[in-house]
This record gives C-alpha cells, structure tokens and sequence, in this order.
C-alpha cells in the first residue's frame, strides 16, 4: 500500500514539474479560414485580427509553465514596442513586424508556393497593377542597392527625364503607368527568376503597408530622397460633385486624378509626380496623414487644431494638414541625409568650387554673422550641416530649431551642441533668450520666420554669442535686411525705421545665397558682404547740421551690397574684394598659421577680380587669340618675351623679370607698365609696334621687381 502511494506521489510530482517547466505554448498553425477573396485589403485584415488575438492572449491562464509564460510575455511585449514604432521611421522595429507577418502568413494562413499567386498574380503579368509592377521593381533594387534603391531604378531607367507638356509649352517630371510598365517589361528575365521566398517577401510588404505601414509610400519614405508629398494634387474629396466622372479626366488604366492618388517625390532637386501608384481612397490616405505624425505624440489633429509639425525618429520633418485649415488633407515629409554629411565641394560639383569652399570656411572660421537664404528646397539645411565642420571644436553651439531637423549631434556626436525647439507652451523666442543662458558660443536659428525670433536672433548676434548663423527665405541682400528690419520693429521696442536698418547692417555680415536651375540642380548663387555706411560727424554749423539731418532721415542709404563671389555659367568667380574691415575682423578668430593663409587666399582674391572685373579677360585666350581679338598684327620682340614668360597669357601669376614688365593690350596697341627707381613707381613706356599706343593703364606700385603680369 505504502508503494502504491509513493508511486503515485512520484507520478504527480513529475505531473507538476511537467506543466510548470516544460509544457510549452500551444502552437498557432491551424489554417485561418479566408473564404474566396484573395485581395491583399482582406489578407491585411485577416492578418490585423489574428495579431490583435495573439496581444489580447493572457499567457497566464493557459497554464504554461515559467519559462514558456514569460518568453511569450516578452515576445508579446517586444511585438507591441514594434508596432507602435515601425511606421516612424526606425526600421529595425519595421523589419521585426515585418518577420512577424511573414511567419504568420505561413503557419496561420497557408501561403504557400502553390497558391501565393492568388493575390499577387507574378504568372500573369497583364493581371498586375501598375503600382504592384512599381513595387516588384523596387523590391528587385532593393535587394541590390537597399536604400539607395529607388534612386539607382530612377537613374538607371531614365526615368526622372523632362517631359514636355504641348498644352502648357513646359516641361515637367512624372512617372506614369507607361514608363513602370515599360520598365516592368525591361526587367523580365529577372523577375520570372524570383523564387517563393522572393514572392512572400513583396507580399508581406504590401500586407505590412496596409495594415501598420505608409500605404503605397512606406518603402519609398525610408528610401535616400529629398522629400515626398501627398495630397497635394487632383480634385479633393472636398470638392466633390455628384455626377462627376469619377476618374476626373484620367485617361484609360490610369489612377483617377483625385487628390487620395497625388504622390509627390522630390529627388536631386526635382519634384516627380509619381501617378502610377497612389492610396485609391480618400479613407487609405487620411490614415497616413493621421498616424505619419503621431510620433513623441505631438497632441491631437483636429479642427481646432489643423495642422501639426512634427519629426520621425530618423529626424525626418513631417507637415500635416487637414480640411478646415487646407483644401483636402495633405502632408510632406521632408528627409535631411544625417547618416552622410557632404562636404561642401560634394554638394556643388562646379568649377572653381574650391574657391566657395575656402571662402565659407574663412567666413566660418572668423566668426562672421551670416545667412543662407533662398526659395524652399534650394538645400539650406543640408547646407548648413555642412558648414558646421568649419567652426572651431572648442566652440560649444546652441541651436533653436521648429522642429528638430539639422540633428546635428548625430552628424559631429563629438562636439558641444544643444538644440531647442518651441513646443505648445514654450515659444521659439524663449528658446533663443535661454541660450543666453547656456554658455553658448555660436547661435544657430534653424529658420527665421517669426518677428519676434528674428529680432531676438539679431539683438543675440549683437550682444548674446561669438557668431550668428540662421537661414531665411529672402530673395536678395536689401530684403533680407530690410525683412529682418521690419520684422524687429513689428515685434516692438523699436520705432526709428533708420536706427533698426543699421543695427541689422551692423550685424549681419554676409549673405550666403542658394538657387535652384529648373533642371532641379542646386548651387549657391551668390556670396554677398553686407557693407554699413560710416556716419559722420554732424556739420558744426546749424544750417549745414539740419541740412543733413533731414538728408540723412530721407533717402541716404545706411548699407551697400557687395556680391563677393559669383555663380556665373557652371563657374565659381571673384567679382569684388573682401573688405579691409571684414579681413580685419576675420583674422582676429584666426591662429598665426590660419593668418598667414588667409592673407594668401585674400590676395588671389584680388588678383581675380583685377581680371574678371577690371579688366574683363578670359584668362583662357591663348596669345594669336587675344591678338587677333586687339587687333593687334605684330609685336615688338620684347614684348613677345614679356608675353611668353606669361605662360600663355594666364593672369595674376608672378613673373619675376629685369624689367618688371605688365603686358597692356589694347584695340589699338600695346603698352607697358615698367618699374623704376628705387621707391617702385611706374611709369609708362611706348612700345614700338605697327599699331600706335593710344592708351596706358594708369601707373601702379610696386616694392620689388616682381610684379603680376596681367593681360588686358
């Protein structure tokens, strides 16, 4: 008896360590009934009821044993974190979702190689959508290229070429239905060779996107690109007539022109309407704008509150807008490439580039106030990452933002920065006052767009911080000035218009200006110093001290304009001279190395301008050419001699020679500057040519007998 009961006690013993450790959670490979509709809209939601189940199940109370409770909680736990971060930009959290929907599909849903074709028919291409043949294709770059993808099927496929529209007589950039199919049919052999696992994968995206992602947007937002927009074209729901065609005009096989199809790409400066793809219902597209800007939980969209701007986790800006405050709903996501600063030669590839690229960083490096203006999209952000690299490392940044998009602690994790941004209850013009506060040496604005930013930006650069740099929309150097000017005096304190124009000349020193060609190619068009008017002295005399006082307070101009460097043709050129001022004020933030060559670029500087502006030269001209171009039949040999040390006639480089000569040609002549005496004066000498000398530069000075030879 006694053996019975230990034998028992035993087997329930071993009943109780089973159920406690290792019985194990049940398995979920039962089929999922789906009925007869293959569409990936009902797979979507098939697949959004079974997930919802999977969170609602309490592992406690099936028994399970420790291990298996808490190893389901965690996988429970860690599913409900992806979820709720996969469509904000982080695409580790996408791509754990994503597994997760795949395994479904397979173990709950039965997709298997025999059947995969019943909702995205690979074996009949004809059957395929337009949009379901774009994403087959960027599925195929993706696997080559990842994020760079779309880019290299753009590129690859000509496929951002100019489209000339005969109605408006202008070009413009659309892929439409004809290119992806044309493309789709380009690429044929490569994609009959995609296997099962090829097939599940473009499934599972276009289950993912409908049920948790970006719609027909997901894949290409986390692509390398500018921006994209939607809503932003074709006629709103708001508008919306009964009785209306339906397609609103759209020709046969193309997505109905209704603002729910409008997908807008910007890339390399162009914006492309993507119309082969699009969400097909209003009610798919106001999803996306409703959850594309929840990330940080930014406070509700509603009609109180019609708009809402907002960043991703991978620091994309994002802008929302619903009816009420815009025409339909809308919203633009705008990407700045943290991951891969470019330098400042990378971003403008053109001639002469090194010259821009040494001036920005002297006017960086010597703490000049400026700002980078221009139209939307011209790169003033990316721009402005890039010259960050030119401050001093010692030098802490205090940087106030709308938004957070520069991220620029991502791009220098090494250097002293803070970035604040306004929110519901601080403004931005709290934020600059604090920086006041946080032992800040350069004040960074990410956009002056508010009066009373800009005239805290600007009392800050004047008294507040060691430089100022901010970017704004103004279209020239007057209007920037006297934006800002008009902007302090809206915000109060100020009412002398003259006193406000000169504290903003004052201040701000240079203008860096950047463009856009229709091509969608971006430069930096102009670099332009901001130069105050000295004030004088009032005459002692009261009649004279009247006179210009109301002088003075009518049309005297308080500031010139000066552009410094030029985007002319595809070529960066000097047309002025820095300021003696400004070289001044440069090289007292610059070491005794930095001095030294700065005083080198500062002069070949000048040597520039003597030939693009004093003398108007194509320093390219080989000697028959500037002859023939003067009229000029020979030469004497000395002359010649000059001429041929000139190597070819470049201006503005040294020549060292006995008689020190500058080579003057004129339409009539020649002349030449030669040095005499011991205090380096100039005078002219005639040289004997068939032509008669009728002109002379006017005499110059030197200190030694070397002297730059400059052909005119």
């Amino acid at each position: 008896m006694n053996l019975i009961i230990i034998v028992l006690l035993i087997l329930a013993a071993v009943a109780v360590i089973y159920f406690v450790f290792f019985r194990k959670a049940p398995t979920q490979e039962e089929d999922n009934y789906l009925g007869e509709d293959y569409s990936i809209a009902h797979l979507a939601k098939a697949v959004e009821d079974k997930i919802d189940s999977i969170l609602r199940t309490n592992y406690a109370e099936l028994n399970l044993n420790r291990v298996e409770t808490e190893k389901s909680e965690r996988s429970k736990k860690d599913l409900r974190k992806a979820l709720g971060l996969c469509r904000h930009g982080n695409l580790g959290c996408k791509l754990y979702v994503k597994d997760y929907i795949k395994d479904l599909l397979q173990r709950a849903f039965n997709v298997n190689q025999e059947n995969i074709n019943r909702w995205i028919p690979f074996d009949d291409p004809s059957s395929l959508t337009a949009q379901q043949k774009f994403e087959i294709l960027m599925y195929i770059y993706k696997k080559m290229y990842n994020l760079h993808a779309l880019v290299e099927l753009i590129n690859r496929n000509n496929l951002n070429k100019a489209i000339y529209d005969e109605d408006a007589k202008d070009i413009h950039y659309e892929i439409d239905r004809k290119s992806i199919e044309y493309t789709y049919r380009r690429h044929k052999t490569i994609i009959e060779g995609l296997d099962f696992v090829d097939k599940l994968n473009i499934l599972t995206q276009e289950v993912y996107q409908i049920y948790k992602g970006l719609d027909c947007i997901d894949e290409i937002r986390d692509m390398v690109i500018d921006g994209i927009n939607c809503g932003t074209s074709g006629i709103p729901d708001t508008f919306y007539q009964y009785g209306v065609d339906a397609t609103f005009g759209a020709p046969d096989g193309d997505l109905p022109l209704a603002s729910y199809n409008a997908v807008w790409l910007m890339l390399g400066g162009r914006k492309i309407h993507l119309s082969c793809i699009g969400f097909e219902t209003q009610k798919r597209l106001e999803r996306v704008a409703k959850i594309i800007c929840r990330y940080n939980n930014p406070g509700a969209l509603s009609e109180n509150r019609p708009y809402i701007v907002n960043e991703l986790q991978d620091g994309c800006r994002v802008v929302v807008a619903r009816p009420g405050m815009s025409e339909g709903w809308v919203f633009f996501v705008r990407k700045f490439d943290v991951a891969n600063r470019m330098s400042i030669k990378e971003l403008y590839p053109y001639e002469g580039n090194d010259k821009l690229d040494r001036f920005i960083y002297y006017l960086t490096k010597g703490c000049r106030n400026f700002a980078l203006t221009g139209q939307q999209a011209t790169g003033k952000t990316t721009c402005l990452m890039a010259l960050i690299g030119y401050t001093r490392l010692s030098w802490s940044i205090r940087v106030q933002e709308m938004a957070f998009e520069l991220n620029l602690r991502k791009i220098y994790p090494k250097r002293n920065i803070v970035t604040f941004r306004e929110t519901a209850s601080t403004p931005a013009q709290e934020g600059i006052d604090l920086q006041k506060k946080t032992d800040g040496d350069i004040a960074l604005v990410g956009e002056v767009a508010q009066a009373k930013v800009a005239s805290l930006a600007i009392q800050n650069g004047k008294t507040g911080s060691g430089q100022l740099i901010f970017t704004h929309h103004a279209k020239t150097t007057r209007s920037l000035v006297t934006a800002l000017r008009d902007n302090m005096i809206e915000a109060g304190g100020f009412s002398n218009e003259k006193i406000v124009e000169e504290t903003v000349a004052e201040v701000l020193n240079f203008d860096i200006h950047l463009n856009r060609s229709v091509d969608g190619k971006r430069y930096i068009e102009r670099i332009t110093e901001i130069i105050p008017r000295k004030i004088d002295n009032y005459p002692t005399k009261l009649r004279d001290a009247i006179k210009e006082f109301f002088y003075r307070m009518t049309d005297r101009r308080l500031f010139e304009t000066r552009d410094v460097l030029v985007y002319d043709n595809g070529v960066y050129r000097f047309v002025n001279p820095i300021t003696e001022e400004q070289q001044a004020e440069i090289k007292k933030f610059l070491t005794l190395e930095e001095i030294k060559t700065f005083e080198e670029f500062c002069s070949k500087v000048s040597s520039e301008v003597l030939v693009n502006d004093s003398y108007g030269v194509d320093i390219e001209e080989n000697k028959e050419t500037v002859m023939e171009k003067h009229g000029i039949e020979k030469l004497s040999e000395t002359t010649s001699e000059v001429m041929q040390k000139c190597s070819g006639l470049v201006a503005g480089i040294d020549v060292t020679h006995k008689d020190a000569r500058t080579v003057k040609a004129t339409e009539s002549g020649v002349a030449i500057l030669s040095l005499s005496g011991t205090d380096g004066e100039a005078e002219t000498e005639n040289v004997a040519t068939e032509a008669t000398v009728t002109e002379a530069r006017e005499p110059v000075t030197g200190t030694d007998s070397s002297l730059k030879f400059v052909v005119v």
